[in-house]
C-alpha cells in the first residue's frame, strides 16, 4: 500500500471495512501537513493534529458493529455535487455500497442514472433525493432503512431498453449460485413522486412493468410505512411482479394520492414460506386512476371504449389463475378509499377485509364526473372518461391454481367484516362481486352499504360454488336487501325450510328403516293383536 492510496481510503471510506490498515499505514508514514485533510480537522496543518483526527476515526471504527440496523458513523456524500444537474451516479454507488454506517444526504439533490446496492447490510440511507434517475436496485442487502427520502422524476433519461422504477428489492447470486434474497428492508417517511414508466419497452403497455415506485422482487421482512406517493405512472405504486421467492410484508400508514393506476398490487408472486400473512393497514388510497397520464399514452394504445381512461384497482391482489398468490394472505383493514376509478379491494391476496372505508367508486365514470374530480382536486390536466358498467368496492375472482391448489387454505375462511361502502358513480351499485369455486367458508357480518343514491344495491355471486358454506348476517343496505333477494322472500324460504326440516324430522322419528326397527315393529303389532289392543 502506497500513501496516496492509504490517503484515498481514508479519505473516502473511513467508514469501510479494511481502514484500520489505512490508518496505520498513515500513522507510520505521515510527515508532511496535508491540506486535503482538513475535512477531518479545522486545523489539520500539523501532523499531531490530523493524527489526532485519524485517532477518532479509528476509535468510530472500532466501535463498528452489527448491533442494530446500521452502524454508529455518519457519513455524507462529500464526493457527489448534490446540484441536481451534475451525474452523481459514481458518488452514490461508492457511497451506498458500504456496511455498518448512516449515510446522510443532508436533502440536496443527487442526479443519477442507475445505482446498485448489492451485498450491504446495517445501514441507513436517510434525507437523500433521488432526483430524476432511472433505476435504484438492493441486492441481496440486509438491515437496510431508507429514512425521509425523496425520489422523484425518475425517467428513462434516453434509454430505450431500461425499466424505470424508483427502488427495486431483489436477489443477488452468490458465488455457490445462490440466490440471496434482501432481508430487514424499511422504507419510511418518504415520498415517491413523478416515477415515470419507459415508453419505449412492453409493446406499447410500458406502465405494466415499468414505472413503479416499489418493486419487491424478493424480500422477506418488508416494512414500507408512513410514505406519500403521488403522480406515480406505473401499474401500481408498490408491485409485486415475479416469480422470485417472497416473505413478509407490512404496508401500513401510507398515503396513495392521485396515481396513475392502482396503489398495491400482487401479482405472479412466489412465497418462500408454506404460508404466510402479511399486512395492509391504516392506508389511505385516494383518487387511485386520476393521475396524469399525456395524450400520447391513450394514442399508443389500442383501447376498447371500456377503457379509454386510466386506471387500475386500488389493491389488486391477484388476477388470472396463474398469477394469484397462494397461501400467501394480506390483513386488510382499516384502510380508507376514496374517489378510485376501478375496484377498491380486488383479488384473493387481501383477507380478511375489516373496518374498511369505500366511496366514490367508478370516479372517472363519465365526462361530467372528470370535470368535478378536477374541480375537486385542483388538477391541471384534463381527465379521459372510463365508462365502465360496475365499479366493486370488493371484488374477488376465486379460482385454483393450475397445479389445482387453491388460494387459501381449507382452514382459512375469507371474511369481510364491518366495511363501509358508500356512493358510488356507476349505473349498476356493485359492491361486492364473487365469482368461483370456494373451498373455505365466506363470511360476511356487519358491513354497511349506503349509496345516497335511489339506485338498487347489488352484491353479485356469479357462477359461485361454496363448497364450505356462505354466512351472511347483520349487513345493512340502507334499508334494501344486500342480497339481489327481497327479504320477504327470504323469510318466506327460511320459514318454508323450518316448517319442511321440523316435517322431515317427525316423519322420520315417526318410520322404520333398519331390520331390527322393522322387526321391532312386527313383534309390536303381534302383541297388540294377542292382547286384543
Amino acid at each position: 500500500m502506497t500513501y496516496d492510496q492509504a490517503l484515498e481510503q481514508v479519505r473516502h471510506a473511513i467508514y469501510g471495512k479494511d481502514v484500520r490498515e489505512a490508518i496505520a499505514y498513515l500513522f507510520a508514514n505521515t510527515k508532511l501537513a496535508d491540506p486535503t485533510l482538513d475535512r477531518y480537522s479545522a486545523n489539520a496543518i500539523q501532523n499531531k493534529a490530523v493524527w489526532a483526527e485519524f485517532q477518532n476515526a479509528y476509535l468510530k471504527i472500532d466501535r463498528i458493529g452489527s448491533v442494530g440496523v446500521a452502524g454508529t458513523v455518519t457519513i455524507g456524500l462529500e464526493d457527489a455535487a448534490g446540484d441536481g444537474i451534475t451525474d452523481d451516479t459514481d458518488a452514490l454507488n461508492k457511497a451506498l455500497n458500504h456496511s455498518n454506517c448512516v449515510i446522510d444526504g443532508g436533502n440536496r439533490r443527487y442526479k443519477y442514472l442507475s445505482i446498485v446496492m448489492e451485498n450491504v447490510e446495517n445501514v441507513t440511507v436517510k434525507n437523500v433525493i433521488f432526483w430524476k434517475g432511472q433505476a435504484f436496485d438492493v441486492k441481496g442487502c440486509k438491515n437496510i432503512r431508507f429514512e425521509n427520502c425523496v425520489w422523484d422524476g425518475i425517467n428513462n433519461n434516453g434509454d430505450q431498453t431500461i425499466w424505470t422504477f424508483g427502488i427495486r428489492l431483489r436477489e443477488r447470486v452468490d458465488a455457490a449460485g445462490n440466490k440471496i434474497w434482501c432481508e430487514n428492508i424499511w422504507i419510511e417517511g418518504c415520498i415517491f413522486q413523478n416515477i415515470w414508466y419507459n415508453p419505449c419497452v412492453n409493446n406499447g403497455r410500458p406502465q405494466d412493468i415499468s414505472g413503479a415506485a416499489i418493486l419487491p422482487y424478493s424480500v422477506h421482512n418488508m416494512y414500507i410505512k408512513h410514505n406519500f406517493f403521488t403522480q406515480v405512472k406505473g401499474g401500481a405504486c408498490i408491485h409485486w411482479n415475479t416469480y422470485e421467492k417472497n416473505g413478509y410484508a407490512e404496508i401500513t400508514d401510507n398515503t396513495f394520492y392521485l396515481n396513475a393506476f392502482g396503489g398495491v398490487c400482487m401479482y405472479a408472486v412466489q412465497q418462500e414460506f408454506p404460508k404466510v400473512k402479511g399486512r395492509v393497514c391504516n392506508n389511505q388510497f385516494i383518487g387511485c386512476g386520476l393521475g396524469y397520464l399525456p395524450q400520447e399514452w391513450f394514442d399508443n394504445i389500442p383501447l376498447p371504449d371500456d377503457m379509454l381512461g386510466q386506471g387500475c384497482a386500488a389493491l389488486l391482489g391477484g388476477a388470472v389463475p396463474e398469477a394469484t398468490p397462494r397461501k400467501w394472505t394480506f390483513v386488510c383493514e382499516n384502510n380508507v378509499f376514496v374517489d378510485c376509478v376501478e375496484s377498491s379491494i380486488e383479488g384473493a391476496a387481501w383477507n380478511p377485509c375489516i373496518g374498511n372505508s369505500i366511496t366514490g367508486q367508478g370516479a372517472g365514470q363519465t365526462e361530467e364526473n372528470c370535470r368535478k374530480m378536477e374541480e375537486k382536486y385542483h388538477l391541471d390536466y384534463k381527465l379521459k372518461a372510463r365508462a365502465i358498467n360496475s365499479a366493486n368496492c370488493i371484488y374477488r375472482n376465486y379460482y385454483k391454481g393450475p397445479d389445482g391448489s387453491y388460494p387459501n387454505d381449507d382452514n382459512d375462511p375469507i371474511v369481510f367484516q364491518n366495511n363501509t361502502m358508500g356512493i358510488t358513480y356507476v349505473p349498476r351499485q356493485g359492491f361486492i362481486h364473487l365469482q368461483g369455486e370456494f373451498n373455505v367458508p365466506v363470511i360476511f357480518t356487519g358491513n354497511t352499504m349506503r349509496t345516497g343514491q335511489p339506485r338498487d344495491l347489488h352484491t353479485h355471486f356469479l357462477f359461485c360454488n361454496f363448497n364450505a358454506g356462505l354466512r351472511f348476517e347483520n349487513n345493512d343496505g340502507m334499508g334494501k336487501s344486500p342480497l339481489p333477494i327481497e327479504s320477504t322472500t327470504v323469510e318466506q324460504l327460511v320459514t318454508a325450510s323450518i316448517t319442511s326440516i321440523a316435517a322431515l324430522i317427525a316423519w322420520w322419528k315417526n318410520n322404520s328403516f333398519t331390520k331390527e326397527a322393522i322387526a321391532a315393529d312386527a313383534e309390536y303389532d303381534r302383541l297388540r293383536k294377542r292382547n286384543g289392543k
